[in-house]
C-alpha cells in the first residue's frame, strides 16, 4: 500500500503515511470517514487522534474535535490526558568541527570549490509550544549566551524583590508579561493615564474647527483594542468565520475617515494589514493612493533623470541646488 500510494498515486512519504494511517483508522471507527468527506476533520488532526480513540469513548471524543485545528486538537487531548511538566535545562549546543580539506598534489585552481557545489546552511526549525496539559506547554528555543546571562540576572533581581527564589519559566513570564503591558500602551494605550487637556484660547479653537485630527483618542483605542481582543475582527461574509491574525494590527474605519467617519468606538474595527488593504479596496479609497504613488514614482524618476544635484525637496520648492 505504501509504495502504491508513493510510486502510482505521487504522494511523498509523509502524506502516504497519514492516509495509510487514516484508512485503518476508519476501518474501526467508519465515522472518521464521514467526518472526513464533510471537512469536519482533517487528516493529520484524524492521526492525533487515533491513538487515543476508544469504542467506548470515540463518539464523545471525536464530536469534541470536529471543526478544530490541529493545534487545538493537542490541546483537547492534553487537557483529556495531561502530561507532567518537563524539567528546566540550559545546556550550551554542540559546535560543529570543519573538517580540514586532505592536501592533494593538484594545481590550485583545480581544487578551488565550485559555490554551487556547496549545501546551503541549514535552516533552525521553528520553535513550537508543545501542550502538556490545560494551562501548562512545553517551551524549546536556542538564545544566546547574552541571553542566559541576562535571564541569570531578572532571576536575581526577582528573587530579591519577591523575598523568595523563581526559576526560569517564572522569570522569562514576568519578563515578558511587562514587555507586553508596555508594547500595549504604546499600541492600543491600554494602562495610558489620561492627559490634562490644556484650555485652548479663541484663536485655537476656531482654528481647530476647521480641520481634523487622524490621531485615534487613547480611551477609543484601547476600547476598541479590549473589545476585538487583540485580534482582527474581519468576518468571511461567505463562512461566517473570524480572521486569526494577530501581528500588523490596525485600527479601519467602518465609515472611512476621508468620508467624514469619527473616531467612535462603533465605527473602529481592528483588522489586519492585509484585510485593512482589502477593505480600502473594496470600498474604493485606494485610487488616491494608486494616485499618489504615480506622482511619487514620476518625481523619483525626474530627479534621476536630472542628476545627483537635483532634489525632490528643491524640486518641491521651485528651486534647484
Amino acid at each position: 500500500m505504501f509504495v502504491y500510494c508513493t510510486d502510482a498515486l505521487g504522494f511523498d512519504k509523509a502524506a502516504a503515511y497519514n492516509r495509510i494511517a487514516v484508512a485503518r483508522l476508519a476501518r474501526r471507527f467508519p465515522r472518521v470517514l464521514a467526518m472526513l468527506e464533510a471537512g469536519r476533520l482533517s487528516l493529520t488532526a484524524a492521526r492525533t487522534l487515533g491513538p487515543h480513540l476508544e469504542v467506548e469513548t470515540a463518539d464523545e471524543l471525536l464530536d469534541a474535535a470536529a471543526g478544530k485545528t490541529v493545534d487545538e486538537v493537542k490541546q483537547l487531548l492534553a487537557e483529556r490526558a495531561p502530561k507532567p511538566a518537563v524539567p528546566t535545562s540550559i545546556r550550551r549546543t554542540p559546535q560543529r568541527r570543519e573538517l580540514q580539506p586532505a592536501t592533494s598534489s593538484r594545481p590550485l585552481f583545480d581544487q578551488a570549490r565550485n559555490p554551487s557545489d556547496e549545501k546551503p546552511a541549514p535552516k533552525k526549525p521553528t520553535p513550537r509550544p508543545e501542550s502538556l496539559a490545560k494551562d501548562t506547554y512545553k517551551v524549546t528555543f536556542t538564545g544566546s549566551s547574552e541571553l542566559v546571562g541576562m535571564l541569570e540576572e531578572v532571576k536575581t533581581l526577582l528573587a530579591q524583590a519577591q523575598g523568595k527564589s523563581c526559576d526560569e519559566a517564572e522569570a522569562i513570564e514576568t519578563a515578558v508579561r511587562e514587555l507586553r503591558d508596555r508594547l500595549r500602551k504604546r499600541k492600543y494605550a491600554v494602562g495610558a493615564r489620561p492627559k490634562k487637556q490644556k484650555a485652548k484660547t479663541k484663536t485655537e479653537a476656531s482654528a481647530s474647527q476647521g480641520r481634523r485630527s487622524r490621531r485615534i483618542p487613547n480611551a477609543v483605542r484601547r476600547a476598541v483594542a479590549e473589545r476585538d481582543g487583540y485580534r482582527c475582527a474581519y468576518v468571511d461574509p461567505e463562512t461566517g468565520r473570524r480572521c486569526c491574525e494577530t501581528r500588523f494590527l490596525e485600527f479601519q474605519h467602518v465609515e472611512a475617515f476621508s468620508r467624514g467617519g469619527v473616531h467612535s468606538v462603533e465605527n473602529l474595527k481592528l483588522f489586519c494589514r492585509g484585510h485593512n488593504q482589502f477593505a480600502a479596496r473594496r470600498d474604493g479609497l485606494m485610487a488616491g493612493v494608486a494616485e499618489r504613488r504615480a506622482v511619487r514614482d514620476r518625481a523619483v524618476d525626474a530627479d534621476a533623470a536630472d542628476g545627483p544635484g537635483h532634489s525632490l525637496w528643491t524640486a518641491g520648492l521651485g528651486c534647484s541646488a
